[in-house]
């Protein structure tokens, strides 16, 4: 029998038919047969893994505009903001023009990417957070990373000037969910020792996108105070930054310190070198060079309870030393953690 992926790449040899997905009111966007990681520039390489698994993506969204098809975080469910996370995937390749990119100006692959962002906004609350393990639910790292991800991709619609009214939509959203992730009186984003640094200063790189769009005297005010905050709620005196449990040098060295990076590339505050700098002494304690040069093992905290014996631990956190670059994938499309 026939496997569903492989009927899908079969359809992208026929000649160009508007079908209509399942259940949408956009037509399906055709698979490729392959893709050729040569015709790729070295610096653009990381994007083939996207391109492949676009239009299986894209055609695995359900008629609300939602991505049903289990790509991207779990619960894989139409109130889990973070799922809507690949509007901005689908934004970058409809804009960007490459010899290797057929998707660019694709009418198909704009009305999804309008589909889903119409789900994604439906799903902001009236302070501007989002939610993630519940509809009631307001939550950091959907609010945090969603800003950096709506503010991208708000950031290429404007370049391409697709989709004005969505745009028009964006700028409240990402004001509203500033002045609730702004705010240094809201628990849920800070604590005297931040719980999930990693999603905090997600949230901070994405306001640093959003206010060069659309800068806001008030609101930059609150981001100047917030990166002076997290210096100190976010760092320990070891020098790592905080996680659940203590150090977790997955969240540190992958998340935590390129969002440091990604903020400080649009607003270049020194308590993020400051951040930086304690981070890296950090690891000149922790990172052993292996014998060939391939990589370093990592000195990775334990988690707060031994798994049983027997077992094996899931979540970003193993037990001892791990090789760098051998994480095992997590997500479906693109293999972040």
């Amino acid at each position: 029998m026939l496997s569903r992926r492989t009927l899908l790449r079969a359809a992208a040899l026929l000649p160009a038919v508007p079908v209509l997905a399942p259940g949408t009111a956009y037509a399906a966007i055709p698979s490729l047969p392959a893709v050729d990681r040569r015709s790729f520039a070295p610096h653009e390489q990381r994007f083939a893994p996207y391109l492949a698994t676009l239009a299986p993506m894209v055609n695995d969204m359900d008629g609300s505009g939602f991505f049903a098809g289990g790509w991207w975080r779990s619960p894989a469910a139409p109130y889990n903001a973070r799922v809507q996370e690949h509007v901005f995937t689908l934004a970058w390749f409809h804009a960007n023009a490459r010899p290797w990119n057929p998707y660019a100006g694709d009418a198909g692959l704009l009305a999804a990417l309008d589909a889903a962002l119409g789900h994604y906004l439906s799903l902001q609350h009236a302070d501007g957070s989002f939610p993630e393990y519940s509809r009631d639910q307001h939550g950091l790292a959907p609010t945090g990373f969603g800003l950096g991800y709506l503010a991208k991709t708000l950031r290429v619609l404007r370049a391409s000037g697709a989709l004005p009214a969505r745009q028009a939509q964006l700028t409240a959203a990402l004001r509203k969910a500033m002045t609730w992730f702004l705010d240094g009186g809201n628990p849920v984003v800070w604590q005297e020792h931040l719980t999930w640094a990693n999603q905090t200063a997600s949230g901070l790189a994405g306001a640093s996108v959003a206010l060069g769009l659309d800068p806001d005297p008030a609101l930059s005010a609150r981001l100047t105070e917030a990166f002076a905050r997290i210096a100190t709620t976010g760092l320990s005196s070891a020098g790592f930054f905080h996680e659940e449990g203590g150090h977790d040098m997955n969240y540190n060295f992958e998340v935590m310190l390129p969002e440091l990076a990604d903020a400080y590339h649009h607003n270049p505050d020194p308590h993020l070198v400051d951040l930086a700098r304690a981070f890296t002494g950090f690891l000149s304690y922790n990172l052993l060079r292996e014998p060939d040069g391939a990589g370093y093992l990592v000195n990775v905290a334990p988690p707060p309870a031994p798994a049983p014996a027997g077992t094996t631990r899931s979540g970003p956190t193993p037990t001892g030393p791990r090789s760098t670059g051998r994480s095992p994938a997590r997500c479906r499309c693109c293999r972040r953690s």
